[in-house]
């Protein structure tokens, strides 16, 4: 490149050439991660425990509440926190999102289609994440109130022959 930049701008043509490449082209082999540890480097140490955690308190909460309360309508109310987890993957997909739309922006070309479905990928781990750890406490809110109205109806009331 330099000598062809030395012929046009300068107008040397005398300059000697080595065309011969015996350099092999560099290409590093893919690294192989497991799908959990991809989902962890993907969520990052902060969402990694966040999200979890989370869905590990509803789970708890929706527990307690199943449990103690006495009202379906307290059962119902309590499905308000139980997507709480997913809430937080989505706020982490929306932050990798600008992070990488940051990068992107400082690159002087459009990205491959490869680092394209990466990206997709990468910042659709944290939902994905989220929304598995809201599914155990999902079902046990929703069986505990199916439960608990079918408790509080009771018995249909006879009619009397008469």
């Amino acid at each position: 490149m330099h000598a062809l930049l030395s012929i046009l701008v300068l107008g040397q043509d005398d300059l000697e050439l080595d065309l011969e490449f015996d350099v092999e082209p560099v290409v590093e082999p893919a690294v192989e991660l497991s799908t959990p540890a991809w989902m962890l480097e993907s969520l990052g140490l902060f969402y990694g425990i966040t999200i979890p955690l989370a869905g590990i308190v509803v789970l708890i909460g929706a527990c307690f509440v199943v449990t103690m309360s006495r009202r379906p309508a307290v059962i119902a109310a309590y499905l308000a926190f139980v997507p709480i987890p997913f809430l937080i993957g989505v706020f982490s997909c929306l932050h990798n999102f600008v992070s990488a739309s940051w990068a992107v922006a400082s690159y002087t070309g459009p990205p491959t289609p490869w680092e394209f479905y990466w990206a997709i990928s990468y910042f659709l781990s944290a939902p994905l994440v989220g929304l598995a750890a809201t599914f155990p406490a999902y079902v046990v809110t929703a069986a505990g109130l199916f439960l608990w109205t079918i408790r509080a109806r009771g018995p249909s009331p006879q009619k009397s022959p008469g």
